[in-house]
């Protein structure tokens, strides 16, 4: 399995979301998070497995949310770009390619 690793702006992403969930409901936040841990592991056990959105960059759904995550597949590592709302205009996550 090859490494799996999130740009500084993914990072943020997931921690501006988690903060927009904290405060919905109760655990809500936190089931966020393991859905997002769950899609990186899926994406590392087998990113061949996703569809690409943008030439090399990929996307696999965030299950029970509606965000995605965008990758980028390379022969040493797995790069994350974005952990994106579905609503949020593709044109920041592509600058970040």
């Amino acid at each position: 399995m090859k490494p799996l690793i999130l740009i500084d702006e993914a990072e943020i992403d997931v921690s501006e979301a988690y903060n927009f969930y904290l405060p919905r409901r109760e655990g809500l936040a936190d089931r966020f998070l393991v859905a997002v841990r769950e899609t990186l592991l899926r994406v590392q056990e087998n990113p061949r497995a996703f569809p690409r959105e943008h030439q090399s960059v990929q996307r696999a759904r965030i299950l029970g949310f509606p965000h995605t995550v965008y990758f980028r597949e390379d022969p040493e590592r797995i790069a994350v770009l974005a952990v994106f709302h579905g609503r949020r205009h593709p044109s920041v996550w592509k600058v970040r390619r």
